[in-house]
């Protein structure tokens, strides 16, 4: 993996700091870790922290999943009369609703 050297006010020393919180910075960093962004020192304390953590696994897995059907996901509009058909719907529902506030 090819990482960008992190400045030094960006560095986290996690060994110290409470579990809860490390997990916290850990999240905020799973973005990074998975576009190739931090430096070896932080990747290698991400990666330790979370070979003890099965919520920072769970959740960089659930990323993980999200970016790959974003990736697969189409970026083609539905078909207009699909997309009409669907509105009309949506639209007689919140009529629906709003008449029985009423």
């Amino acid at each position: 993996m090819r990482r960008q050297k992190a400045k030094p006010s960006e560095e986290m020393h996690l060994s110290a700091q409470p579990r809860q919180r490390r997990c916290k910075e850990m999240f905020a960093e799973l973005s990074n870790y998975l576009d190739d962004e931090l430096d070896d020192s932080l990747c290698e304390e991400l990666e330790k922290h979370m070979d003890g953590c099965e919520p920072c696994k769970a959740f960089l897995s659930s990323l993980e999943k999200s970016i790959q059907q974003c990736r697969r996901a189409t970026n083609e509009s539905p078909d207009p009369r699909v997309r009409r058909e669907t509105q009309t719907r949506i639209d007689g529902g919140v009529s629906g609703i709003n008449e029985q506030d009423h």
